[in-house]
């Protein structure tokens, strides 16, 4: 695939945009912003579907909400085979988080707070992250737990 064309697949396929990069009002995907990122994750870490669909802001060093201009991100429980790696994420596809973090994700976050708190005691609630951010400190079961 060419550049021009991968541009087309994310902006326009993904992105919600019509082909003369106008904003196309029959676009019925969902979360335009949140797909163009993937796009760019996949495409410039080679990260495979189970990879990327299953990152959390902390493992891209997202948790102080100060975006890092590139990362190296760990993946080891969802990699193929179960065999750890790393990849490398460029600054462009971080920098592709901005509009997803910014405009999408905290309407998401807003709607999934009713359903999470019914179900709170279902859930590992995370209080704290270590300085590094490799450990997690939380309440599970009613019970304290560090991981």
């Amino acid at each position: 695939m060419e550049l021009e064309q991968y541009l087309y697949c994310r902006d326009v396929g993904f992105g919600g945009l019509a082909p003369d990069t106008q904003l196309d009002e029959t676009f019925r995907g969902w979360r335009p912003h949140r797909n163009r990122a993937a796009c760019e994750l996949a495409l410039m870490t080679g990260m495979h579907i189970q990879e990327w669909a299953t990152l959390l802001l902390p493992e891209l060093g997202l948790e102080t909400g100060l975006r890092p201009r590139t990362t190296d991100v760990a993946l080891a429980a969802c990699a193929k085979y179960g065999r750890p790696r790393s990849v490398y994420v460029p600054m462009d596809a971080m920098e592709l988080l901005d509009p997803y973090l910014h405009i999408e994700r905290p309407k998401t976050v807003a709607k999934a707070q009713s359903s999470l708190r019914r179900r709170h005691r279902d859930l590992f609630v995370v209080q704290r992250f270590e300085a590094d951010a490799s450990k997690v400190r939380g309440v599970l079961d009613g019970r304290t737990v560090r991981g």
